[in-house]
C-alpha cells in the first residue's frame, strides 16, 4: 500500500485501533495505552507514513506557517532577515513560506501589483483564520 495514499482510517484498521487512537499517536498526545501506541507506531514505521501538513491544517485551522514577503532575496539584508526569522520559527515548530517579489532594483511596470499578488497568494494558502496564523 502506498504510504502517500494511506489514510488514518486504514492505519487504524491495520493496527486494530480506532481512528482517534491513531490521531492521538500522530499528535503525540497522552492517554494512549502503550500496547496500542506500539501497534500504531509499528504500522506507521512499516508503511513509511508521513502525516500531511496540508490535511492537518485543514482540520485544525492551524498551519504553523509564517508568510514572509521580500522584494529581493539576493539583497544581503533580506537574506539575513529571513535567516533570523527562520531559525526561531523552526525552533517553535513553524515553517516559512517565502515570497520573493523581485520588485527591488529594476522595478517591473507595476511593482505594487506584484506585491499585492504575493499577499493574495498568502491569503489563498491560509485557509481559515486562526490564532496560529501570522495575519
Amino acid at each position: 500500500m502506498d504510504a502517500n495514499n494511506l489514510t488514518i482510517k486504514e492505519i487504524a484498521q491495520m493496527a486494530g485501533v480506532s481512528t482517534s487512537t491513531v490521531s492521538r499517536v500522530l499528535n503525540k498526545q497522552a492517554h494512549v495505552a502503550p500496547d496500542k501506541r506500539d501497534r500504531v507506531q509499528k504500522v506507521l514505521d512499516q508503511s513509511g507514513f508521513q502525516p500531511s501538513a496540508i490535511a492537518r491544517g485543514m482540520v485544525s485551522k492551524h498551519t504553523n506557517t509564517f508568510g514572509v514577503v521580500v522584494s529581493d532575496i539576493a539583497n544581503p539584508y533580506f537574506t539575513t532577515l529571513v535567516s533570523h526569522i527562520e531559525a526561531p520559527a523552526k525552533a517553535a515548530g513553524y515553517n516559512i513560506l517565502l515570497f520573493n517579489t523581485m520588485t527591488a532594483g529594476e522595478t517591473p511596470v507595476d511593482a505594487t501589483q506584484v506585491e499585492i499578488d504575493a499577499f493574495a497568494r498568502l491569503e489563498e494558502k491560509k485557509g481559515g483564520r486562526s490564532s496560529n496564523s501570522w495575519w
